[in-house]
């Protein structure tokens, strides 16, 4: 009969921290990643964090330098948002955690129930007469996260739906040449309180696995993650074999590169059955081609070095220097000259009288 050990309620609830942080004991969560913070030395957390919050706010303070020293009153005022924010980055980070923690409690609980039955249907039924049916999508889930193991309290942070999204991966999740977030580390969630970059890196991780699983092994996890980012999801199972299957239609490993960047470039849509029949598809203009670029580029600002430095590790540079190869090979072939400035008016007055738009 399976037995909860008797001291894992106080490694549960009071976790051990690792590395740089082992001697840590008060809150930490600035710009911290959730590696480091996923598990910190301190029950006591959640009240130190308020009395911080209580401390940091101080509406009185900020009216008296309001009217004598201007200068030290914005410097407060700053100073006490900092502080504030980071109080709020801390309860989400150590609610998760705890969050987790009592699950897993819950569920290594539930364990000991079930085994002490021997039987589902009898476990299900004191279950159901025990608590109803109200919890009981709760108590599936804290079964789940305690048969995740120390993976789960590893990455307690990161939250109970998202370490649920990785229990329905099926993936090993510390395998042996390394865990996987080391591989694909995320983003510092402090950055990501809505959880929307988390979502879409998982996606990316999800992509990545099933692809290679499906046989794709020479799938690069950018590729990945711009798959994801296309479908606003992570790519199906169904979907990762029909690709295999199309890209087995290639001998060359170098081949097959190249129809999965034109897979890319055609929206996820097999662009040619094979590399002797391509299939007779309707070819999108060049024109609306070019100006999916050119809206693209309105909406954003390139000249931010915000938006420059977030987007440079994501940037294909071999497609950007084809693009620009391919731009000056069409104004040479059309007579453009790319350095006159008036030419830009000019093909603005042709598509004003209404220019072939299949050109």
């Amino acid at each position: 009969m399976a037995m909860v050990a008797s001291d894992l309620s106080y490694e549960i609830f009071q976790p051990k921290v690792s590395g740089e942080n082992e001697n840590q004991t008060g809150p930490m969560m600035d710009s911290t990643s959730v590696i480091e913070i996923s598990h910190v030395q301190n029950h006591e957390f959640s009240k130190q964090i308020i009395k911080r919050a209580k401390k940091a706010f101080g509406p009185s303070r900020l009216g008296k330098l309001k009217e004598k020293k201007p200068g030290k009153y914005l410097e407060e005022a700053k100073k006490q948002v900092e502080e504030l924010f980071s109080c709020m980055e801390a309860l989400i980070a150590h609610t998760s955690v705890f969050t987790v923690s009592l699950l897993i409690a819950i569920g290594l609980t539930l364990d000991d129930v079930e085994a002490y039955f021997g039987k589902k249907a009898k476990y299900m039924k004191w279950l159901r007469a025990s608590f109803g049916h109200r919890h009981l999508r709760y108590f599936q889930h804290a079964k789940q996260l305690a048969k995740m193991g120390d993976f789960a309290r590893k990455y307690a942070a990161l939250g109970k739906n998202r370490l649920l999204d990785f229990a329905r991966l099926g993936i090993k999740l510390e395998a042996e040449d390394g865990d996987l977030l080391f591989k694909h580390p995320f983003q510092d969630i402090t950055d990501d309180i809505d959880g929307v970059l988390f979502s879409e890196h998982v996606d990316s991780i999800i992509t990545n696995y099933r692809m290679i699983e499906a046989g794709i092994d020479f799938v690069i996890f950018e590729q990945a993650s711009l798959i994801a980012a296309m479908l606003h999801g992570s790519l199906t199972v169904k979907k990762a074999e029909e690709l295999k299957t199309w890209l087995d239609k290639f001998e060359e490993v170098e081949k097959k590169n190249e129809a999965l960047y034109h897979f890319l470039l055609n929206g996820l849509a097999f662009p040619y059955d094979n590399e002797k029949k391509p299939i007779n598809i309707p070819k999108e203009s060049l024109n609306r081609a070019m100006s999916k670029i050119l809206d693209y580029c309105d909406g954003v600002d390139i000249e931010d070095e915000h938006w420059v430095e977030t987007h440079r590790e994501h940037v294909n540079s071999n497609m950007i220097i084809k693009i620009h190869g391919v731009v000056c090979s069409l104004a040479e072939k059309f007579n453009i000259n790319l350095e006159d400035e008036n030419q830009n008016s000019e093909s603005n007055n042709v598509e004003n009288k209404g220019g072939n738009k299949n050109d």
